[in-house]
């Protein structure tokens, strides 16, 4: 505002510097508001646009945990059928491994046996042909002639041969026997074990448990829902992070409001700042430009228009004319004549005021 101390033309520059600077103050403020609504426009698109995806998030995690919910029970029932499956299928496993290894020791067990018997078999044999040449030997002994030397002596011999002969006899029959004993125990020794039918059924049941496993493995792929535990821990991360979004978004949308309202409230000021500056320069104004004298339409239909001027205007700055839609001439200086024929019927105001050309250093 204008002081005391200063010269009419000080006050008139003054005043139009400031309504210069009020004028930008207020120009920039409306930038200010218009970037500041951009904000808000912003905010609100941001937070629709999670809501999209808040919805999107929760439709995907609940069509994915709904899978998951959907397959469990079949998925639970083949998989204790499994664990079932494998139970029996390594208790097969170990007594098949067993009953080859019985099928094996009762193998080699009657092999031995069968060897043992050939021997002892051969040995009866020779045993046999032993006590038939003791027999002969006996036979020949009595046969020999009476008159024949030490005939006695060969008697007790032939005696002796006769007792070795039968005693020889008894333990034939005894071996044999036992031979036959083996001959049984070599026969029904797989019996005792594992046979080759019993090894037969395990490996069949083997077999077939594996199929079974197999069709299981494939039921189990078919019923999955295409989700695992990984997948579903993602989209339960992922709906998490847009829902923490969704709920920051309106906080943004908030904080945009509030400086549009900021801008709001700097533009009134700034508004008021600059209606101050111009009826500052208004009171101005009307220190140089003390009234205005407007003749009649002469002959022509122009009028003459003059300023009454309290101070000279200083350098610089100019009256600019205006008389409603009329033209003036010229448009600017204290005495001006207006074409009067163009003005409607009834009263026009005609104003003129200062104009600020170019600024004296």
């Amino acid at each position: 505002m204008a002081t005391s101390t200063m010269t009419p033309e000080e006050a008139l520059r003054h005043a139009f510097d400031e309504v210069d600077r009020t004028n930008r103050l207020v120009e920039d403020q409306r930038k200010a508001q218009a970037e500041a609504q951009k904000q808000v426009e912003k905010a609100s698109a941001f937070q629709a646009a999670t809501q999209l995806q808040l919805k999107n998030a929760e439709a995907k995690y609940r069509v994915l945990s709904g899978s998951v919910e959907l397959a469990a029970p079949d998925i639970e029932a083949l998989q204790a059928r499994s664990a079932e499956r494998e139970r029996e299928l390594g208790l097969t496993l170990e007594e098949l491994q067993v009953a080859e290894v019985e099928a094996e020791n009762a193998r080699r067990a009657r092999l031995a046996l069968e060897e043992l018997t050939g021997a002892q078999r051969d040995w009866l044999a020779t045993a046999t042909d032993v006590a038939l040449i003791l027999s002969r030997s006996a036979d020949r002994c009595e046969d020999l002639p009476a008159a024949a030397p030490s005939k006695t002596n060969l008697r007790n011999i032939a005696r002796d041969l006769r007792n070795h002969y039968t005693q020889f006899q008894e333990r034939l029959a005894e071996l044999e026997q036992v031979l036959q004993q083996m001959r049984t125990a070599a026969e029904s020794l797989p019996l005792a074990t594992a046979t080759p039918v019993h090894l037969s059924r395990l490996i069949a049941k083997r077999e077939l448990l594996d199929r079974e496993m197999a069709e299981i493995r494939g039921a189990l792929t078919a019923k999955q829902p295409g989700v695992d535990a990984h997948h579903l821990q993602e989209a339960e991360a992922e709906l998490y992070a847009v829902r923490h979004t969704a709920e920051e978004a309106p906080k943004a949308v908030q904080r945009a409001q509030a400086k549009v309202q900021q801008a709001n409230d700097s533009l009134a000021e700034s508004q008021q700042c600059q209606l101050a500056a111009q009826q500052a320069l208004d009171s101005v104004e009307a220190e140089f430009v003390t009234g205005i004298e407007v003749s009649q339409p002469n002959a022509a239909g122009f009028a003459t228009a003059r300023a009454v001027i309290n101070h000279p205007i200083p350098r610089g700055y100019v009256l600019r004319w205006q008389a409603g839609g009329a033209p003036v001439e010229p448009a600017t200086g204290e005495t001006v004549r207006i074409d009067a024929r163009t003005l409607p019927v009834g009263d026009t105001v005609v104003t003129a005021t200062l104009e600020q050309q170019s600024k004296t250093p």
